[in-house]
């Protein structure tokens, strides 16, 4: 029973990478693979669409500076309101799609919480 309780507070006390680029993020991301992210940039797409949640800063045209969203459906409506807005995001890094072929979104992050809108 100690083991479970040691184990359960290593995980809860998991550090928060704050503010790192996204193109920081998304080269790191098979280093940083479950890590947790706060990441801000300008949210777009978002609405339930396969390819569409995407959060980008600078030209969305930057491979380096985009990073796909993976679909979650309770953050889903939360995510399209803020479409076209800057937003700072707590999210889990995922090596899924970097390891594997994906045949929809091919997330670099899996969304868990909207901290701010700006």
């Amino acid at each position: 029973m100690a083991i479970l309780a040691t184990l359960v507070a290593a995980c809860q006390s998991t550090p928060v990478f704050d503010d790192p680029s996204l193109a920081e993020v998304r080269e790191k991301r098979l280093e940083w693979s479950g890590r947790t992210v706060n990441v801000r940039g300008t949210i777009e797409g978002c609405k339930g669409e396969a390819w569409g949640c995407v959060l980008f800063s600078g030209p969305s045209d930057d491979k380096r500076s985009v990073l796909i969203i993976d679909f979650a459906p309770e953050l889903e409506p939360q995510l399209a309101a803020v479409a076209g807005r800057e937003i700072l995001l707590r999210a889990r890094v995922t090596d899924e799609c970097a390891r594997q072929i994906c045949t929809d979104r091919g997330p670099d992050i899996v969304p868990l919480q909207i901290l701010k809108v700006y």
